[in-house]
């Protein structure tokens, strides 16, 4: 038998599969639940995928425990099967933000639910959706204990002005930087300040979406399987 089938039978789901077992995940070359066996240990996964069967070893691939899978999610996900497969059944606009590696695009259905909906990360995109959150909600955030919260609040455009000129003195520096600079954009003024050929405005817009891939970066894969179904982040790179 082979490597790859020899590892099903041993390894699927900790259970012990019947010869019959293993030549019909042979003749099928199994599909759904080498994805789903999340048991298989990882030399059992490395083996699979390098399985002559294309059907296992996608489906090996395909396993979130799989290094390469780990490895392309972290930095390369376009790559990633498991996030091609949900990209494909995503609506075009979420589609759209992954070409143009639209990392602040929110995918939610109601911004102002989603900013006060506890999780820290569908708060910052649904504050970077745009000028559309009631006022009153971006108040109740803006004293977040999060700093990432309070620069997403600090660069809405639709920020109450009593909040941004809080926040021109918050503790962290980019939040109070942001604050400045959109107190500047509102006020109709234009950076001159360049640096690496980028004025002041795009370095701190740069350095902001930094963060927020570092804070998606840092998530489990869990969470972000399940921000997925929640359709809370589009997880662009």
């Amino acid at each position: 038998k082979t490597k790859a089938i020899k590892a099903i039978k041993e390894y699927h789901y900790g259970e012990y599969l019947s010869e019959e077992d293993v030549l019909i995940a042979q003749e099928k070359g199994t599909n759904k639940r080498i994805k789903q066996a999340a048991a298989l240990v990882e030399e059992v996964l490395v083996a699979l995928s390098e399985s002559t069967n294309e059907k296992i070893r996608q489906a090996a691939l395909s396993n979130t425990s799989h290094p390469e899978w780990q490895r392309t999610m972290r930095e390369d996900v376009k790559s990633n099967p498991w996030f091609n497969d949900r990209l494909r059944k995503a609506p075009k606009e979420m589609q759209k933000a992954v070409a143009e590696n639209n990392i602040l695009y929110f995918c939610g259905k109601d911004p102002n639910k989603a900013v006060l909906s506890r999780r820290p990360l569908s708060m910052i995109l649904a504050l970077s959706s745009g000028t559309n959150i009631v006022p009153e909600r971006i108040a109740r955030v803006s004293k977040s204990t999060d700093w990432l919260i309070r620069a997403a609040v600090a660069r809405n455009l639709g920020t109450p002005p009593n909040i941004l000129k809080r926040l021109t003195e918050d503790a962290h520096a980019l939040v109070a930087a942001l604050a400045r600079n959109t107190q500047d954009r509102l006020g109709g003024s234009i950076a001159k300040t360049r640096t690496n050929g980028l004025d002041t405005s795009q370095v701190l817009e740069k350095n902001f979406i930094e963060a927020v891939r570092k804070r998606i970066g840092g998530l489990s894969f869990e969470k972000i399987m399940i921000l997925w179904k929640k359709k809370c982040i589009g997880l662009a790179q």
